[in-house]
C-alpha cells in the first residue's frame, strides 16, 4: 500500500531529506562540512542536546531518530531551542529551518509549516567581510494557516555553537507528525535532520485568530 499522497493538502518535496552535503573522504579540499546538531563526519560529538522542545532536551546523535512525542494543547505555547555548530563558527550559518510535517519517503513529505532563520547578505562584495555585511531575519511558511505568534531568536553562545529558540503556538489540532530541520552554512553546504513523531497537537481549532504574526527578535553575534 503506498502512502497517503499529502501534497494536495500542504506543500511537498521531492528532495531527498537524508542527503547530506558532508564528505566523509578526509581528502576534501575546501569547507565540506555543514552546520551539525551533534556530530562532526569524523566522530567528535560538538553539540550537547542539540534539541530542546518544551524543557525537553535530546542528543541528536543521527540524520533520522525518533524522539519520545511531545503533546500540547491547541494554542498552547511551543517552545523549540535549535543548538547548531559550524567549523567557522556561528557567524558562517546561514540558515536553520523548522519544519513541521510527516516523512514517509522521499516521495512523499508533508510540511505544513517552516519556521527559518536566516542571515542574507546585504552588502556590496568586498573583502574581508564585516559582521553588518550580513542581516538576520526570520521567515514562516505556513499555507494551511496552522501557526500564530511566531518568534525567532539566534544567539551566539560560544564554542562554535549558535542558539536559535523558536517559540509559536500551533491552532489546529495535529496527529502525532515529525520535525524536519535543515541547517546551511555560508559555502552551501546542508544537513537535514529528521526527528520522527515529535510533536502531537490535541484540542479543537482556534478560529478567532487573524494570519500568522512573526516576531523577531534577534540577537546580534
Amino acid at each position: 500500500i503506498r502512502p497517503r499522497d499529502w501534497s494536495s493538502d500542504v506543500c511537498s518535496s521531492d528532495l531527498s531529506l537524508l542527503s547530506v552535503n558532508i564528505y566523509a573522504d578526509t581528502g576534501c579540499r575546501r569547507d565540506c562540512e555543514a552546520p551539525t546538531l551533534g556530530f562532526l563526519y569524523t566522530g567528535q560529538k560538538v553539540v550537547d542536546k542539540g534539541f530542546t522542545i518544551n524543557g525537553r532536551s535530546f542528543d541528536v546523535a543521527e540524520h533520522s531518530q525518533t524522539l519520545p512525542t511531545t503533546t500540547v494543547k491547541t494554542g498552547d505555547r511551543v517552545m523549540v531551542n535549535i543548538i547548531a555548530y559550524d567549523n567557522h563558527g556561528p557567524k558562517h550559518v546561514r540558515d536553520v529551518s523548522l519544519t513541521l510535517g510527516k516523512y514517509a519517503d522521499d516521495d512523499h513529505i508533508s510540511k505544513f509549516a517552516t519556521i527559518s532563520y536566516l542571515k542574507k547578505f546585504v552588502a556590496t562584495l568586498r573583502q574581508p567581510l564585516k559582521d553588518t555585511d550580513y542581516m538576520e531575519t526570520s521567515t514562516v511558511m505556513d499555507p494551511t494557516s496552522m501557526l500564530k505568534d511566531v518568534t525567532v531568536v539566534g544567539k551566539d553562545i560560544g564554542n562554535g555553537q549558535l542558539s536559535i529558540e523558536m517559540a509559536f503556538s500551533v491552532v489546529k489540532p495535529l496527529d502525532t507528525s515529525d520535525f524536519i530541520i535543515s541547517t546551511k552554512d555560508g559555502n552551501g553546504n546542508s544537513a537535514n535532520y529528521l526527528l520522527y513523531k515529535g510533536i502531537k497537537v490535541t484540542g479543537k481549532e482556534i478560529l478567532d485568530r487573524k494570519s500568522t504574526r512573526l516576531n523577531s527578535s534577534h540577537v546580534a553575534l
